[in-house]
């Protein structure tokens, strides 16, 4: 649990660090004890929260790829 507790508090940091969410970060307290409940709670949170992104970057690229093969039909093909 400790462990996993730690990962949760560096992907926290990393999110912030890199601007991803900003108005949501919130820091855990890693020199206090955390129960289990809550770490799993927020383990639960992080797969949720990885799930919507891979699902939006899943969109980002098919739409992507979808201005590409449109912009290829306008050209040319060598």
């Amino acid at each position: 649990m400790t462990q996993l507790q730690r990962t949760l508090v560096a992907s926290e940091l990393a999110t912030c660090v890199f601007g991803q969410s900003w108005a949501l970060c919130k820091l855990s307290e890693s020199l206090t004890k955390v129960g289990k409940a809550e770490i799993m709670t927020s383990a639960i949170d992080y797969v949720n929260q990885a799930e919507l992104q891979i699902r939006w970057i899943t969109h980002e690229i098919e739409t992507l790829q979808n201005r590409v093969l449109h912009l290829q039909t306008l050209l040319p093909c060598e």
